[in-house]
């Protein structure tokens, strides 16, 4: 709490389990595109997002705290927002190579677990003092 005593605004957490809402997409944040996002990514796919000038970088095994990317991939941190993130022309990001995105951002399906735990999680954060 405040000093006056009133209550911190808390944002309205969306609900894995609650199913999927189209209007929530509306509203995207790219939470999974932002700088500080860790990818699990192939050899091909990091050649493929470095190439057009996403900026990563590999995490070691203690960066990642134990968490196995899983079968042929690497933990990379994105040091910036992707470059491959735009706006249309309402305002939303959006993806600019959807069609050609990596398999790490298919496998993210819109309104799935990982997207609302993602955009959970970043709602939640604090901005950084030099944002």
């Amino acid at each position: 709490m405040s000093q006056t005593g009133a209550r911190e605004q808390l944002p309205i957490l969306l609900r894995p389990e609650e199913g999927y809402d189209r209007q929530n997409c509306a509203n995207c944040i790219a939470a999974c595109c932002l700088r500080n996002t860790v990818l699990a990514l192939t050899t091909p796919e990091t050649e493929m997002m470095t190439g057009q000038g996403v900026a990563m970088r590999k995490l070691s095994s203690s960066e990642s705290r134990g968490h196995k990317p899983g079968r042929g991939k690497e933990h990379y941190l994105l040091e910036e927002d992707c470059a491959n993130l735009g706006t249309n022309e309402k305002g939303q990001r959006v993806c600019t190579i959807y069609d050609e995105r990596p398999g790490v951002c298919r496998e993210f399906k819109e309104g799935g677990y990982n997207c609302i735990t993602f955009r959970n999680a970043r709602m939640l954060q604090k901005p950084a003092a030099n944002e």
